[in-house]
């Protein structure tokens, strides 16, 4: 089940394609074939909403929400309830989408340019889809409250002149209540033209909701282990400052903006310069509020084999399990380690982002460390992360294959039977729901590349790229031991 799709025309080597996005996608191909173009053009996208949905013209949806609004106020003074509920129709999604899209294709040079720090990319056309969209219902209720001004000599006259007329709007999906606004009435222009921008990001994008900063996901690039070893120097004081400047939303729509929105003498794309920042940033969340705790837990166990802390000179060190008096700098431990390092930073971080994008995911790993890391993915997803890869593993595609077969054929009566030994081999919180998985495939042929969606089928998915490489190495072994054993005859 994709969250959204995205079709993309005329992109680089891409001349026509459509991406489902789901919880977990993985993209395999040959070297150049534009699957890390795509990924960040998808970061992009959620990254960039609320400036796409700030220049939308949704006017009219704003209106239309307030008129809905102002029919609940009628009502919640002809009864005697605490509060009362509508929903919003699919159609003012379907028109917001729209406005969504002709603003995200409006902007698409400067967008571009913001994401990958370049003049040379182009796109000829985006779209995002959306076929069903979540069942929206939305509270509205009247508070009448007291602003404390926490003074004790305030009189209770003082007091009474503070209190004012407040207002609380919530968002539920399926009867969980997802978020909740308290606003002053006399704010209420404001506020509602807030609310319905956050409400449509969040029916669009579900999960990658506009409601917080920093929801984009952690884009792990590939040469990840040598990031661990220079970002602090890469990213001077004044190129910081320039980065949280663009974070903070200072970015301009505006053609005559695009040299200005660039990063002077950083030609890295933003996706990177955000998994660097986010490293700086780093606050470790305390280990007993950590939901990751098992996570972090088998990272250490069965990955980096330690911990990574950041010491009191804000640099990242490695604790290894073996002996926890000893702190190593990430240029000091194995490539395995500067590697698998931000998995752990990141999941120990305070900021907790939904998602992660990760570009070849079998880089510095042993296909033994390789398959503990596509277990480690499974587990996230379980709690509610996204995961998408790119690999050009063999490995790591049977590994996914091998647990999504269990996951297509689970049920907790078939769990129960396993003996203790096959328990050891596959963890329940390592099934997920096959509903949430797609896997495509990137081909160039001519200078163009074509991205087609496989099928899961008896055996997992069939990836004609790994298949043929193995075939054709199975050949050349056959020739090869030919020509040996005639040398060895003679």
């Amino acid at each position: 089940m994709s969250l959204f799709s995205l079709a993309v025309q005329k992109f680089g080597s891409v001349e026509n394609a459509k991406i489902d996005v789901s919880k977990f996608m993985i993209f395999v191909g040959e070297n150049n074939t534009g699957k890390s173009y795509v990924l960040q053009l998808i970061w992009g996208i959620i990254d960039n909403k609320k400036y796409v949905i700030n220049h939308s013209e949704i006017d009219g949806l704003k209106n239309e929400f307030k008129t809905l609004l102002d029919e609940q106020k009628g009502k919640l003074k002809e009864t005697d309830a605490e509060k009362v509920y509508f929903t919003l129709p699919p159609e003012f999604f379907e028109k917001a989408l729209e406005y969504f899209n002709e603003s995200l294709n409006t902007n698409k040079s400067v967008i571009l340019n913001n994401v990958f720090n370049s003049r040379d990319i182009s796109v000829g056309h985006l779209q995002l889809i959306k076929d069903n969209f979540p069942h929206i219902k939305i509270s509205y209720s009247n508070m009448d409250a007291l602003i404390e001004q926490f003074q004790e000599d305030k009189t209770e006259s003082e007091a009474e002149k503070n209190k004012e007329k407040r207002v609380r709007i919530e968002l539920f999906v399926d009867e969980n209540r997802i978020i909740t606004w308290n606003y002053p009435l006399k704010a209420e222009k404001y506020a509602v033209s807030n609310i319905v921008e956050n409400v449509i990001l969040f029916a669009i994008f579900e999960e990658f909701d506009g409601f917080y900063e920093n929801a984009s996901p952690v884009y792990f690039p590939a040469s990840r282990a040598a990031f661990m070893q220079v970002y602090r120097s890469l990213l001077s004081s004044n190129i910081r400052e320039k980065i949280t400047m663009d974070h903070q939303l200072s970015f301009d729509f505006s053609e005559d903006m695009i040299d200005k929105n660039t990063i002077p003498g950083l030609t890295i794309t933003k996706a990177v310069t955000d998994f660097m920042l986010s490293l700086l940033n780093y606050e470790e969340m305390p280990e007993e509020k950590n939901r990751y705790k098992n996570e972090l837990s088998y990272i250490s166990r069965s990955l980096t084999e330690g911990k990574i802390i950041k010491n009191n000179d804000n640099r990242m060190m490695y604790v290894p399990s073996s002996d926890k008096q000893t702190q190593l700098p990430m240029h000091l431990t194995s490539s395995l380690i500067a590697e698998t390092a931000p998995f752990y930073l990141f999941l120990s971080d305070k900021n907790d982002r939904p998602g992660w994008i990760v570009e070849e995911v079998e880089t510095h790993l042993h296909p033994t460390k390789q398959l503990k890391l596509v277990k480690l993915f499974f587990k996230l997803i379980n709690k509610g992360k996204y995961i998408w890869i790119t690999t050009h593993s063999d490995s790591v595609a049977q590994q996914i294959n091998n647990l999504l077969l269990l996951s297509q054929k689970y049920t907790q009566e078939n769990f129960n039977q396993l003996n203790s030994e096959q328990k050891d081999i596959i963890k329940e919180d390592e099934i997920i729901d096959m509903k949430d998985v797609s896997l495509y495939q990137f081909v160039r042929q001519n200078d163009k590349t074509s991205i087609s969606h496989l099928e899961f089928g008896e055996y997992g998915y069939d990836i004609k790229t790994f298949n043929d490489l193995l075939d054709s190495l199975y050949d050349e072994t056959e020739i090869i031991q030919e020509i040996v054993d005639s040398w060895r005859d003679k």
